[in-house]
């Protein structure tokens, strides 16, 4: 009986694969036509979108322990990936963070919300033109003492050496950026 229910959740877990490849390959796609080589404004050469239908996607169910009072259950920073999906939790906790500094909750428990947000190797293919990607994190204020769970889909991209040497060239300068913010 339990095996029948882990291949089905295994089962879900590779349909959200593919929906987080399709949605992200869709975010992707419109950068492509705004900022591409071939829309003129050369921030990138290849195609955001190719090259996240040729990379990765780890799609992941993460818990969150009940944290000490007043402490972060994930302290703000920057996912590895090109693009998160976010597709929700049980509890509300989930913060974004504007380019300006303003901490945003999001609405993480409605069915009809799901959240897409950049990542470091967004700031890599752009070079930092558009973002090192979005800082956020997660305090869950708990009224009861249950664990917080969260699915949750990384994209990666299929790696270029010229990312990773951007990625190197900045990685202190965006844990710097991370470490000021505060949830």
């Amino acid at each position: 009986e339990e095996l029948r229910y882990c291949g089905a959740f295994l089962s879900a877990l590779r349909d959200l694969d593919a929906k987080a490849r399709e949605l992200g390959a869709e975010v992707a796609q419109s950068f492509d036509s705004r900022y591409s080589v071939k829309a003129g404004r050369a921030l990138y050469a290849d195609s955001m979108a190719h090259r996240l239908r040729t990379g990765r996607c780890i799609t992941r169910v993460l818990r969150y322990l009940p944290a000490k009072d007043g402490e972060a259950d994930a302290h703000p920073h920057i996912d590895r990936g090109l693009f998160t999906i976010h597709w929700g939790a049980t509890h509300e906790g989930f913060w974004v963070y504007t380019p300006e500094g303003e901490r945003v909750r999001v609405r993480e428990t409605e069915y009809d919300t799901v959240a897409v947000f950049p990542g470091r190797k967004y700031g890599a293919i752009t070079k930092g033109a558009l973002g090192d990607g979005t800082p956020h994190g997660v305090r869950y204020e708990r009224m009861v003492s249950e664990d917080r769970y969260a699915i949750v889909s990384f994209l990666h991209p299929a790696a270029y050496r010229e990312d990773v040497d951007w990625l190197f060239a900045n990685t202190e300068r965006i844990k710097s950026m991370q470490n000021s913010i505060r949830l």
